[in-house]
Formats: C-alpha cells, structure tokens, sequence
C-alpha cells in the first residue's frame, strides 16, 4: 500500500465515522458563523476556509473521496451535499428577508447602493474561505433575493430616474439588473418610451411653429436625441439593446408627432428636413467660413436616418438644389 492510499483511507475513516456523525451540528456552527459575518460582526475566516476546503487537513472539501484509487479528489459531492445546498438556500432567505425590512425604512435609491455593497461582500467571501465553484450558484441566489424578487421596484425606480436625469443611478441600476436573467428587456421597454414620449412632447410644445421655423422643429428633435443617447453611452453601457431601442424611438417620434397629425401628413418630416437642409446650404454658400453651418448640416444627417419617407426627402431635396443652381 503507498502512502496515498493510506491517506485516502484515513480521510475516508474520518468522514465514515466521525464526520457523519457531526456534520449536521458542524455547518449550523458555519452557517451561523457566515451569517454573523453578514450582520458585521468579526469572525475568523481562516478557520472557516480550513473546516470547508482547506488542502491537506480533513476538511468538507478534501472528504469527498472514496476507497477507490482512482478517485478524483476534487470531488465535491461531501462539499455540496453537507455545506452548499443548505448555505444557498440559507443565503436566500436571509436576503429575502433583509431586503424588505431595508425597503420598508430606506429609499430605493440607497437600497440599489445597498445591493451594491452586498454583492461585493459575498464576492470576496467566496474568495475567503468558500470553493470557487460555489461562486455561481451563490451570484444567482443572491440576485434573485436582491433584485429579481423586486423587480417591479428596479422598473418604477429606473423609469423615475430617467425623467430626473440621475446618470449615476440609472447606471447602478443597469447593471443590478444586467446581473439577472431577460432583466434587461423590461427596461429597454421602458426607456424606448421614455424616449418617445420626449420626442412628442417637444413636437407638442412647438406646435404650427414647426412649419415656419424648421430650424427650430429639427433642433428641439436633436435635443431629445442627443440627451438620450448619453444616457445610453453613460449609463447604459452603450448597450446595444438600447441603441436599438433609441433608435425606434426615434423613429416613431420623428416621423409621427403633433406637427404631422396637426397637419394630417406623415410626409411633413421629410419636406421640414429638405427644406431645412437647403436653407443651411444657402447659408454655407453665403458665408463659407461659417463652421456652425457645416455643424448643422451633420446633425440633420442624424436625422435623416429615421426618417421613413426618404424618398420624399431625396425627391424635394432636389428639386429645391434645382432652384438652388439656376
């Protein structure tokens, strides 16, 4: 016999004989441990890593062999089935619990840096003294008693952010819900019509205005534009289900708004972008020292790609070149 089979014996007599007989009362003294830990309170680490997978000693880890030379030692069937499974669900639990007495008495704003803070302290734990293999399952667990479970919150929140223009937390909360899984759709929804709306009311607020200053129509449309697409780079991590939203956005509120309707014509758009681009080059050719013109001329290209009817544009566009160069 060599003397790894000797040391396997003896890791598999400890665990048939004593190990069986106390682990039950072992990983409530860990779990209780971990979770005075999480109340902040001091306890030692490394006695907790050395009991749960320390190499070498006759930790949950290292018992998950058998008799079986061959055995492949990183087993964590003991690991899992003694320890994780009950920590996991103990994780849940407490997150439940504690997220709503957090909520019930502390704004949703400081609950997200709460999460935050959470998240980072069950990151290191893993580091400290629990199995990497443990790091998955114990993210999902904690994002679902975290954020999925008050998802609805995560959405009036962000959409109250939105409005109030908080990049910073719109930011937190983007990536809170990045963490869960199909979290982000609900809030690509919310932003594509938090987008749309601000299209309309701008539209709204210019009313027959739009017809005898285009400048001022296409302006107060970049203004939307442009606002949203830095909460996008900002605090949406460019994401691209967001451009694709902006962009949707963008083209409903451009081509259909108070001036079209006023006008009972979904081409008015095209025909104001024509026309407001002819006037810039007018402008150009006027006084070619002018860079504000050029400026303009490449903000209305930003337009011109959600526009729907680009044909009346081209169409309009040159007639109006025509007139321009006779």
């Amino acid at each position: 016999m060599n003397i790894y089979d000797a040391y396997q014996l003896a890791v598999v007599g400890w665990r048939d004989r004593v190990f069986k007989v106390l682990w039950a009362d072992l990983t409530a003294v860990l779990l209780k441990l971990i979770e005075e830990q999480r109340n902040g309170e001091s306890i030692d680490s490394d006695l907790v890593r050395l009991v749960l997978v320390r190499r070498g000693v006759f930790s949950y880890v290292e018992i998950g062999v058998n008799e079986d030379a061959s055995c492949n030692l990183d087993n964590l069937m003991e690991y899992r089935a003694a320890f994780e499974s009950l920590f996991l669900l103990e994780t849940y639990s407490l997150y439940k619990n504690k997220s709503a007495d957090f909520l019930s008495r502390n704004s949703v704003t400081d609950y997200i840096k709460d999460v935050e803070q959470r998240l980072d302290e069950e990151n290191q734990r893993v580091n400290k003294y629990l199995h990497e293999t443990t790091s998955k399952p114990l993210a999902h667990y904690c994002n679902r008693a975290l954020i999925r479970d008050h998802h609805e919150i995560f959405r009036t929140e962000f959409e109250k952010l939105l409005h109030e223009d908080k990049v910073e937390d719109l930011k937190r909360i983007f990536w809170l819900v990045s963490c869960t899984e199909g979290g982000l759709r609900d809030l690509m929804a919310i932003f594509e019509e938090h987008v749309r709306a601000k299209g309309l009311s701008a539209g709204e607020k210019l009313g027959k205005r739009s017809a005898m200053d285009p400048e001022l129509y296409f302006s107060a449309m970049l203004q939307v534009h442009s606002k949203c697409k830095k909460h996008v780079i900002e605090a949406l991590n460019n994401n691209s289900m967001f451009i694709e939203a902006l962009g949707k956005a963008c083209i409903s509120f451009v081509n259909t708004n108070a001036f079209t309707y006023l006008t009972k014509s979904p081409k008015k758009s095209p025909e104001l972008l024509a026309r407001y681009c002819n006037t810039l080059l007018i402008e150009s050719a006027a006084i070619p020292e002018e860079s504000g013109v050029e400026h303009l001329l490449g903000q209305s290209m930003v337009l011109f790609k959600y526009i729907k009817e680009k044909d009346v544009l081209k169409k309009l566009y040159a007639q109006l070149s025509a007139k321009r160069f006779t």
